[in-house]
């Protein structure tokens, strides 16, 4: 799994214009597969729009080698990288690997969509989420810039955390 998650992040990195949305759903990507995937979301000028890497085991260290990425990927480069959703769902990510996303979020990531549904984020990760979040809606030149899905249900963030999501979206839109 990881060998072929290998050989298809370096065909993507040579070959940017050719694919708009990957589905790798319970693929066994693993975390050196997520370091793959890194790369490609490194690249400013990549065409993918849509990573799907829902039930791969990425865990922490996966979620924080693609927030890395994501901020590889903007290197100030004019414009900035096309929009992309990311389906992180079951891939059991805690506060760490949601940290390390909100930090990307608040560099500017262009997230439009983000599913962190049933992994274990607690509420102090839903809370540098929303602070993210509220950080990225001020910084966007544009509203179509900001992230406009986030799933995060099956997580146990708790009732407080669920309501700071509530207010960074509401002053997002």
């Amino acid at each position: 799994a990881v060998a072929g998650a290998e050989r298809l992040a370096c065909a993507l990195r040579h070959d940017l214009s050719a694919l708009c949305e990957l589905h790798l759903c319970s693929n066994r990507v693993g975390v050196a597969g997520a370091m793959f995937f890194a790369d490609v979301l490194a690249n400013p000028q990549r065409s993918l729009c849509t990573l799907d890497l829902a039930v791969n085991r990425l865990g922490d260290k996966g979620c924080q080698a693609l927030a890395e990425g994501l901020i590889r990927g903007l290197g100030g480069v004019v414009p900035p990288p096309a929009p992309l959703t990311l389906n992180l769902r079951s891939n059991s990510i805690g506060d760490v690997g949601v940290s390390a996303l909100a930090t990307a979020l608040s560099r500017g990531a262009p997230l439009l969509g983000l599913d962190l549904s049933y992994n274990r984020i607690t509420g102090a990760g839903t809370s540098a989420l929303a602070h993210a979040l509220t950080e990225h809606s001020l910084s966007c030149s544009s509203r179509d810039r900001a992230i406009a899905t986030l799933r995060l249900e099956g997580n146990p963030t708790g009732v407080d955390a669920q309501a700071m999501i509530t207010s960074a979206v509401r002053a997002s839109t």
